[in-house]
């Protein structure tokens, strides 16, 4: 009876234990995947307020893309996500060089700019960082 009760016992703490890590793992992935979602709609709300016109994105400003019921706008104040995310995303100008291709230098394209989208969110005792950068060409003016 001893011996199978130490077993037993070994078993448990060892399926407690792998429940345990299975759970951070868990809690890690779900909020990467909404991290990544997230973002995925940044950029998808981005190109709607390109095509509403109704936003002027200047460079190297922090904005937050929000959603006040009826479209997508662009706000200066970092708004409350859930989970602890935040959600920022900075334009900045694009240059060319003499083959009208994006380069270091150049001469600055009026209608492309670069959006840097930067989702954050609190990880144990980190923070959790994903960017990604797209190009938003202003191609309605």
């Amino acid at each position: 009876i001893i011996v199978a009760a130490t077993i037993i016992a070994v078993c448990v703490v060892g399926i407690v234990g792998a429940i345990r890590v299975y759970m951070q793992v868990v809690y890690q992935n779900t909020r990467e995947t909404q991290a990544v979602l997230l973002l995925d709609e940044t950029a998808e709300a981005l190109q709607h307020i390109r095509d509403d016109q109704e936003y002027e994105m200047l460079n190297d400003i922090e904005y937050a893309v929000f959603w006040d019921g009826s479209g997508y706008g662009l706000s200066t104040s970092t708004p409350i996500l859930p989970y602890g995310m935040t959600q920022t995303v900075v334009f900045s100008e694009v240059t060319r060089n003499g083959s009208d291709q994006i380069a270091e230098s150049g001469t600055v394209d009026p209608d492309t700019q670069l959006a840097t989208i930067t989702i954050e969110w609190p990880y144990r005792d980190t923070t959790k960082i994903i960017v990604s950068e797209m190009l938003i060409h202003h191609m309605y003016d």
